[in-house]
């Protein structure tokens, strides 16, 4: 379900697949056909990107997990721990 509410809207996908469409890839397609396209709000990033730089710890899709952050010639690059130390490297 995507819902928008500053334009009193709201669309529901309901699919019998498991194909590769997704029903909020849909829903999306959907809003931009009623809506338009949505305006590109982003912006360029303009501090350091060091201040992100550290590990992060959680919880989420049922179990503990752990991520390294770095910088690597000014971008971020996100780290699995737990992935590499499994030794399934993934990095994204």
């Amino acid at each position: 379900m995507e819902y928008y509410p500053d334009d009193d809207l709201a669309i529901v996908v309901l699919l019998n697949t498991a194909g590769p469409v997704a029903p909020r890839d849909l829903a999306c397609q959907i809003a931009d056909a009623v809506l338009g396209p949505a305006p590109d709000r982003s912006r360029p990033f303009t501090g350091d990107p060091a201040v992100y730089a550290g590990e992060c710890e959680g919880h989420g899709r049922g179990r503990d997990s752990k991520v390294r952050i770095m910088v690597d010639g000014g971008a971020l690059v996100f780290t699995d721990v737990a992935a590499v130390m499994a030794g399934r490297e993934a990095v994204v």
